[in-house]
């Protein structure tokens, strides 16, 4: 299974960037793909009537506003290869949802995934390994998505004393004005769910239920010859939850790329072993100088810039990622 970006040449009509997105995945099978907008009300409908949108709806796919910062309309992010132990499911809420908060809408939305489970004799607790969740004004209602999480963990028997899951909740905006919260989930069933261990840092991260947020770090799965790595949304903190380096985005890129290199040690991996990250940033003025400091440290690194509210306003970039290494 391997995950993968695909850009297409920036600066032109969003007809023409899925047309090259569309040669791009011509001969490719994908099981999974999220589709990254710069303005969703409005190329959602265009991206519908593409060939490309019959493509990828032909396996689970997913979108979210989270702009490209390298200049494009639109960017992918597939799942690719075997991926015939893990399950995958986006949901996204249209006007049924007017009215609900942000803790309702996060709370039927995992609701949503646990029938899907049962549906396959599998459960949250033991398969979900993880999920990504986007906020629509993160700023505001970040805190509907935490409580209507750990509301139902709590109900699920997940606690710091079990374990949760590993997630990345950042800014993202949908194709409704009622939708407050999106989460696409991966599951794994019960072949390989065994094997999931979940990863610390313990000396350079605290635990996120210390602030009160239920997630982890991050975790390993082993499928067949390969361990992946499923790197949370990292920050530039400390093993107090403290930022560190405020105000300077080049160092706190630098503090959480030492915290996802603990983080994969404690699994038995490296920053080599990464497949392809996704960076959020808060300030799009950031971009250029982020972008070059990844070509300088990452050359081989395959990475993707959007722009993202991360949950508190200190952080000024967040990544997330995905590692994998023979066995």
């Amino acid at each position: 299974m391997q995950f993968r970006i695909y850009q297409p040449l920036p600066g032109r009509t969003l007809t023409q960037e899925l047309d090259d997105l569309l040669l791009q995945l011509y001969d490719v099978k994908t099981n999974f793909t999220r589709v990254y907008f710069s303005d969703v009300k409005n190329q959602l409908p265009v991206f519908e009537r593409h060939p490309l949108a019959k493509k990828l709806n032909e396996r689970v796919m997913a979108y979210v506003e989270q702009p490209p910062l390298d200049g494009s309309k639109v960017a992918l992010q597939t799942v690719e290869g075997d991926a015939s132990h893990f399950l995958f499911q986006s949901i996204r809420f249209a006007e049924e949802c007017d009215g609900q908060s942000a803790e309702e809408q996060t709370f039927e939305a995992f609701e949503s995934h646990i029938s899907f489970l049962k549906e396959q004799d599998l459960n949250l607790k033991d398969n979900c390994l993880r999920t990504w969740c986007f906020v629509h004004d993160i700023d505001r209602h970040y805190d509907g998505l935490v409580n209507g999480r750990n509301r139902l963990f709590e109900r699920e028997g997940l606690n710091k004393d079990t374990h949760f899951i590993a997630s990345t909740g950042i800014g993202g905006s949908f194709a409704h004005n009622a939708a407050l919260i999106g989460i696409d989930f991966l599951s794994v069933d019960q072949t390989y769910s065994g094997t999931i261990r979940y990863l610390q840092a313990a000396d350079y991260l605290n635990r996120s239920e210390e602030y009160g947020v239920a997630f982890e770090r991050g975790a390993t799965i082993d499928v067949a010859n390969e361990r992946y790595f499923f790197i949370s949304g990292t920050a530039s903190i400390d093993k107090q939850g403290d930022i560190v380096h405020p105000g300077d985005v080049v160092t706190q890129a630098g503090r959480l790329f030492l915290n996802i290199q603990e983080l994969l040690k404690d699994g038995g991996g490296s920053l080599a072993d990464m497949q392809s990250v996704i960076i959020y940033l808060r300030d799009i003025a950031d971009y250029v100088t982020i972008d070059r400091y990844m070509r300088m440290r990452f050359p081989q690194l395959s990475f993707l810039i959007l722009q993202a509210r991360v949950c508190r306003p200190g952080w000024l970039i967040e990544v997330e990622g995905v590692a994998v290494k023979s066995l």
